[in-house]
Parts: C-alpha cells; structure tokens; sequence
C-alpha cells in the first residue's frame, strides 16, 4: 500500500500494489487532488493504472453543518471571518461523479454512505479547523483572532472537554472499462 501523486493533474490516491498494475486506487475528494480527479484525465488515468480486474472508490468523511451543531456552528464562523470561503454546507459529490464515470466507460458497483458523530476533543478540533482552507490562509493575526473566537463560542455553545461532530462518510465504487 502506498500514496501516489501523478504528475499531469496532480492527481494523488492510495493505491494497493500489484505485479504489474494497481487492484485498487482510492481517492479522497476535497483540496487540490479533487480539481484532478473530477476530470476525463483524471478517471482516464486511473483506468490505465487499475489491473483488469481492479477497484476504484472515491470516498469522503466530511463533517455535517447541520442546525445547532459544532460543525455547524463552526461554520457560521468560518464565514463571518473568510466570506470567500465557498467550501460549506452539506457536499453531495454522486451528482456530478455519476455521469463522469460513466462517460469514462466504469461501471459502478456500489454506492453507499452513512453518517456516525466524531468525538474530538475541543482543541483537537479547534486545530483541525484552524488548517482548513477556510482559515489556513488569512493573515496569522487574523486566523488567531478566529481561534479565540471558536474556543469562545464553543465554550459558551458547546460546554466541556469534547465536542460531537455529525460527519458522513461516504464512497462510489466501480470497476474500469473492460472489467
């Protein structure tokens, strides 16, 4: 098993190995890989790299903005502080996978999703949020300006030494053309 990054497109996945071509590549949608990924060349170059008989899953585990929820909240947050941010709310990626995968000639084999609450303890979450790409570029004094905040709103919203975040997890599996 091992993480590649592809050169044209910069398309990174997990692949698991085999002789002479990939039995699995798995990406992860979201950041600069996904641009790579949900394009003809993407899902072409993931055909030339499965073996015949391989899989290929594009999955997500993103967080759940719902109503009166951390992530939700968080959210809010995030945009009073970057109103540029277009990352938000629920992402439903099966609409425009879909027909991509089928345009590419892969068949899929299953769909699923579900959805489970992520325990995080309140600083655990303050730095993952603080990475993500609706704060990781504001200027330095800003972003711990935002920081404050969120350990002030989640303190007040949120009391306590964990917080419960809804996520979804969820994965298109499918098989390239010729399988």
């Amino acid at each position: 098993v091992s993480w590649r990054r592809g050169g044209r497109g910069g398309l990174a996945a997990l692949v698991i190995g085999a002789v002479a071509a990939f039995v699995a590549v798995i990406a992860a949608t979201g950041g600069e890989g996904s641009v790579a990924l949900h394009s003809r060349f993407g899902f072409t170059e993931v055909g030339r790299l499965l073996a015949p008989d391989g899989r290929f899953a594009v999955c997500g585990f993103d967080w759940l903005p719902l109503p009166d929820t951390v992530p939700g909240a968080t959210e809010a947050l995030i945009q009073a502080y970057n109103p540029a941010w277009d990352l938000g709310g629920i992402r439903n990626y099966e609409p425009s996978l879909l027909p991509l995968l089928d345009r590419v000639d892969f068949k899929v084999v299953v769909t699923f999703r579900f959805d489970l609450d992520v325990v995080y303890e309140e600083p655990a979450w303050r730095r993952r949020i603080v990475a993500s790409a609706g704060i990781v570029n504001l200027p330095p004094g800003e972003a711990a300006t935002f920081d404050r905040d969120l350990a002030e709103m989640l303190a007040e919203r949120f009391p306590g030494t964990e917080v419960h975040t809804p996520h979804r997890v969820w994965a298109i599996v499918a098989t390239p053309p010729g399988a």
